[in-house]
């Protein structure tokens, strides 16, 4: 049966460079994982629709019930027909005769206030995409909500959240990457003084080695002398 009781200094050197190897792969896996970007289905969505009949009063009194509203889905015959934000209706009622003409009639009557052709996201669209897209639309409309679309759901955005949801998303990166780059430069000093021991170690098998044909040498010259001292005359 082999024997354990010798084993190459190198062997075990070389298992723990294997593993310090490993350690940054993973690393590296680590920092991929942790910059995974989140989807628009994750964040805060509102879900308040009404009725294309609804009286126009009645989605009033939905925003002063609620001051964080941002807006409500209309819908007209079980199918979206458009969205209706605080500032739309605001404005559109801030006109001359405005509450007068409105409050008292469907909310369907507030014609441009309500915008029959909202930007419309799938709730997978990653977050940046998705902002991306929403800062794209023309003019002040950029900061407008938007639609998240998932099956037959549809969940109103606030451009704000989208907007700390990506600020979130790029701090954690940095985090991670700043956490990442510290452990690999710690993993890259244990690999050097790794290397630095396995030269060290080389160097000292060769003085060994060159200590041993010294040895050898003398042992023969010692021979050599023993030898002539010992032969008859």
């Amino acid at each position: 049966m082999a024997s354990d009781a010798y084993r190459p200094a190198g062997a075990s050197r070389q298992g723990e460079l294997g593993a310090l190897s490993n350690e940054i792969a993973g690393f590296a896996a680590a920092g991929t994982e942790a910059s995974a970007v989140s989807r628009l289905g994750d964040l805060f969505l509102w879900d308040q629709r009404v009725d294309t009949e609804t009286p126009t009063a009645q989605v009033e009194q939905l925003f002063l019930e609620d001051s964080a509203l941002p807006a409500c889905i209309i819908i007209q015959r079980g199918k979206l027909f458009g969205l209706l934000s605080r500032k739309h209706l605001t404005f559109a009622m801030s006109r001359p005769f405005g509450r007068e003409v409105l409050l008292k009639r469907p909310v369907s009557v507030a014609g441009d206030a309500i915008n029959t052709a909202p930007l419309k996201l799938p709730a997978q669209t990653d977050i940046a995409a998705g902002l991306k897209l929403a800062l794209a639309r023309p003019g002040e409309t950029c900061f407008e909500p938007l639609l998240v679309e998932a099956a037959d759901f549809f969940g109103i955005l606030e451009i704000n959240v989208l907007l700390t949801a990506q600020a979130a998303l790029l701090e954690q990166t940095l985090k991670s990457k700043e956490k990442l780059v510290q452990d690999v430069h710690r993993a890259a000093k244990e690999l050097k003084r790794f290397v630095d021991l396995v030269q060290r170690m080389k160097e000292l098998e060769a003085e060994n080695l060159k200590l041993r044909h010294t040895v050898s040498d003398l042992a023969m010259q010692n021979a050599a002398i023993r030898g002539a001292v010992t032969q008859p005359r």
